[in-house]
């Protein structure tokens, strides 16, 4: 059983978890839109498809049902696309008796920034910005992000009750198998379905590092953690 925890810890309704919307952007085309043209910025050719992405949004939709979340998911959408769909999730979908929010971008990305399946990129700050509803107010929200990044990200602090997941890799390409999906989403749900009972959601993610740290001869995949959140997260 879990050993009582120092700090206080969220509590999680076990009949009304909340829900985990996951963004797959597996397709991609060059927006043609004048006013949108300048922030595909400097892609010369169109943008590889993200084989095998289906094996990620499928397996975080098993690990997070068996929890009770309810489940959102959509494909290929556009950045204004993404941006409405997730201020409609925290302002219409989460309702006050819902005890946590979940967000997964999988997609391209660089730096802080995501890809709408049009190549135009979405920053964290502006997903973070739609998630304030008075219903979220006091409770946590995570965000996994699985998307290839470049450098070190320069993203505001969020506000409190955040939690964000990234899977990092500096420079290089993140580790997607079209057979199996990405290292990072597969080991973070193999932990979560391994330890949700023993730890919380901050020491999940340290577990998940280790894991990918001890993989063959991936050296340089991690995952970063960014939090705020003001009590422990148990699944």
């Amino acid at each position: 059983g879990r050993s009582k925890p120092s700090l206080s810890a969220y509590d999680i309704n076990p009949n009304s978890p909340g829900i985990m919307a996951i963004i797959e952007n597996e397709f991609f085309y060059t927006e043609c839109d004048e006013e949108f043209k300048e922030q595909v910025g400097d892609i010369s050719s169109k943008m590889a498809d993200r084989a095998g992405s289906k094996y990620d949004s499928n397996r975080l939709q098993r690990t997070f049902s068996r929890f009770n979340f309810r489940i959102i998911h959509k494909s290929n959408m556009t950045h204004e696309e993404m941006l409405e769909f997730v201020r409609k999730v925290a302002h219409e979908d989460f309702q006050k008796n819902d005890s946590c929010l979940f967000i997964c971008l999988l997609s391209h990305g660089i730096e802080d920034k995501v890809m709408g399946s049009n190549s135009v990129p979405v920053t964290i700050n502006s997903i973070r910005n739609q998630l304030h509803s008075p219903n979220l107010q006091g409770k946590p929200k995570v965000l996994i992000i699985q998307s290839c990044r470049g450098e070190e990200i320069q993203t505001l602090t969020p506000t409190v009750d955040f939690l964000e997941i990234w899977s990092t890799v500096h420079g290089y390409a993140s580790i997607r198998d079209p057979n199996k999906g990405t290292w990072f989403i597969q080991s973070l749900c193999d932990v979560i379905d391994e330890s949700h009972e023993r730890f919380n959601m901050q020491e999940i993610c340290t577990k998940t590092r280790e894991r990918l740290l001890s993989l063959e001869w991936i050296r340089v995949m991690v995952c970063e953690t960014r939090e705020t959140l003001m009590k422990l997260l148990f699944l």
